[in-house]
């Protein structure tokens, strides 16, 4: 289930009734890890009780307000920019769920004042998992430090209540309250909403894959789409490698402090997923330009994909490691700098640096905090190089039950060896050309890097040749 966020509640109290609506509607759909949505003008146009010109016209305006931002590789998808996206945000904030009732006819059919007052309320039971929530009508009149919306003491909040009640009955019933102020002794009014299961029901489906299902429709993979197991299959090998992913991180990086580890949490998931998209982007185009290809069961289809996904991690290791490299060479030019320079000349030359470190995308300008990033960098680079080698021991491993993947999978010793050697041969071979690709004062280190795990897949692979001679023996 999707959550709307407080950024977002906090935005609604002055968004336009239809861009409230189009946000609602985008909530409710399909939503990837970093929060991208898929978007459909007609779906859109439907929730909202909107035509498509007009939902598109208010699209543009909100991607122009910075409400939305559009997926740099895929244009049907896009996020809400002001939502952060850690899983530190989501554990620590508050979030409204995406109730049943904002995706019915009659709440569209409330004025857009009365829609806010019904998310206010909602929030609040989203905070404290009761079914009765009391909130101080002050709270929504302009008079009020608190308010969340611009609403006069007269008639008209007396007809958004009237109108809650008329069209939402179905969902939730109001009373009026007076509790006393401490401070002042008298009577302050209170709205009650007492909400009913039917309010409280929301969409059960799996988004995620709703979401990779639209991805294929996209393209043209209308079969592959339908298939709901090759779906999964894609799925569960995502979420493998996240798993795998915050396995090293906490064997292999306890020593971050707090606020390291998270802005390294969330740093190390945008990698991922771009890798993620990367390897799907692929993996469509393979599946739309080779029709040959034979991926009969969820199992080869998950078998392909992780191959995919792994040359995509691969070519992040390559990109992180030029940058680490990069800046960790500046960063020791700046410690350089000779101390006899004069204030001027020192601080020149030093300015000089840091501005390179902001044109390759760096953020901090001070020599501490940049050696601090390229700590994390360097970290990043040991979480790929894990995960990637870890890919491979999984490949050459046993099962959840303790038994060899290679004795299960063949029936000869020969066949097993064969596909072990070609295994670690394509790896050995596609880290020989990220070396390549690392050309100036980095090429040495990179090198270095790159050599360092093709003995890691060497060691590997002859340990699982001598396995296999073990395996085979046994059985002869």
């Amino acid at each position: 289930m999707n959550k709307i966020f407080e950024p977002f509640i906090r935005r609604a109290r002055t968004l336009p009734r239809t861009q409230l609506l189009i946000s609602l509607a985008l909530f409710d759909n399909a939503c990837d890890q970093d929060g991208y949505i898929w978007v459909s003008d007609n779906e859109l146009a439907e929730k909202t009780g909107s035509t498509i010109p007009y939902i598109r016209e208010c699209m543009k305006k909100m991607i122009r307000d910075g409400i939305l931002s559009r997926h740099p590789h895929f244009g049907n998808l896009v996020r809400f920019t002001y939502i952060p996206l850690s899983v530190q945000y989501e554990r620590g904030n508050h979030y409204c769920k995406t109730y049943k009732i904002f995706y019915t006819p009659n709440f569209r059919k409330l004025p857009v004042n009365a829609m806010r007052i019904l998310i206010e309320a909602l929030f609040e039971l989203s905070k404290t998992g009761q079914t009765v929530v009391t909130l101080p009508e002050s709270r929504f009149h302009s008079r009020s430090g608190l308010s969340v919306l611009t609403l006069d003491r007269n008639a008209s909040f007396e007809q958004l209540l009237t109108a809650i009640q008329t069209h939402c009955g179905e969902f939730v019933s109001l009373q009026r309250l007076f509790k006393q102020n401490p401070y002042t002794r008298k009577q302050d009014p209170y709205i009650q909403f007492i909400f009913s299961a039917a309010a409280l029901q929301a969409d059960s489906y799996v988004k995620e894959q709703l979401l990779l299902e639209s991805q294929f429709r996209l393209e043209g993979l209308h079969d592959f789409a339908n298939n709901v197991e090759n779906l999964i299959a894609i799925l569960k090998e995502q979420k493998a490698r996240f798993a795998s992913a915050e396995r090293i991180m906490e064997t292999n990086l306890p020593t971050l402090v707090l606020r390291q580890r998270e802005y390294f949490t969330e740093w190390s998931r945008r990698v991922l997923r771009h890798a993620f998209n990367e390897a799907l982007r692929r993996f469509m185009s393979m599946l739309t330009k080779n029709h040959e290809l034979n991926l009969s069961t969820p199992d080869q289809v998950q078998a392909y994909f992780s191959s995919v996904y792994q040359d995509s991690l691969r070519e992040q290791l390559q990109i992180i490691t030029k940058d680490y490299y990069a800046r960790h060479s500046i960063i020791s030019m700046m410690t350089e700098i000779p101390e006899q320079l004069s204030g001027a000349g020192h601080h020149n030359l030093y300015s000089k640096f840091a501005q390179q470190l902001s044109h390759n995308g760096f953020r901090p300008y001070t020599k501490d905090e940049a050696s601090q990033e390229v700590g994390l960098l360097a970290s990043l680079t040991m979480l790929l190089e894990e995960m990637l080698t870890a890919w491979v021991r999984s490949r050459l491993g046993k099962d959840s039950e303790g038994k060899s993947k290679l004795r299960s999978r063949f029936s000869s010793k020969e066949e097993a060896s064969e596909f072990v050697k070609k295994l670690c041969e394509k790896e050995v071979s596609a880290y020989k050309e990220l070396a390549v690709g690392c050309k100036g004062l980095i090429a040495t280190s990179a090198t270095a890097l790159f050599s360092g795990i093709q003995n890691k897949v060497i060691d590997l692979r002859d340990h699982a040749i001598q396995d296999i001679e073990i395996l085979y023996s046994k059985t002869a």
